[in-house]
């Protein structure tokens, strides 16, 4: 069995809690800047998308987590293998 992975194009809602429409875009470019890098890390992502009814006490800017698949991130993007490993071996931790 072998594990692939690709870069994909996914949409969400941001939540941004500020004193005026400018702040929050102000925020939201800060954070997302050109949108095309990375914007969080493994441990960047805890807090931001964690699934909890969004209120008052959540943090300044978070993700929701409902998200939707919007396509393949670029056209020339090819699959990448990223792990070969053999299918007894995972059955076996299965048990």
């Amino acid at each position: 069995m072998k594990l692939y992975s690709i870069n994909v194009k996914i949409c969400a809602t941001a939540y941004i809690k500020a004193e005026s429409e400018e702040e929050a875009m102000d925020i939201l470019l800060e954070t997302v800047g050109d949108g095309k890098s990375q914007l969080f890390g493994e441990d960047d992502m805890r807090g931001v998308i964690d699934g909890s009814t969004f209120s008052s006490d959540m943090d300044d800017f978070t993700l929701s987590p409902a998200i939707t698949y919007y396509g393949v991130y670029d056209d020339d993007e090819t699959l990448q293998l990223v792990e070969e490993f053999d299918d007894e071996d995972e059955e076996e931790e299965d048990d």
